[in-house]
């Protein structure tokens, strides 16, 4: 169950995604130490096609002490 991960993860989601926000937001809410990061005008092919936007976001979640990676 997504409840039991206890270690960060960051959720990463287009506003014009495949994934509905409401379905993004039920995994959100289920991890108990994550982050959302919803793009605008991105879709689910964000990590090919913005990866300007993507690499810094993921890079600054990877660097941070585990402890400041909170919701």
């Amino acid at each position: 169950m997504l409840s039991q991960i206890e270690r960060p993860v960051l959720v990463i989601s287009g506003d014009r995604d495949a994934i509905t926000l409401e379905h993004t937001l039920l995994i959100f809410h289920a991890l108990p130490h994550a982050e959302l990061c919803v793009l605008p005008g991105t879709d689910h092919a964000t990590f090919s096609g913005r990866p300007e936007w993507l690499n810094p976001i993921i890079s600054a979640f990877l660097d941070r002490p585990e402890q400041t990676a909170t919701r």
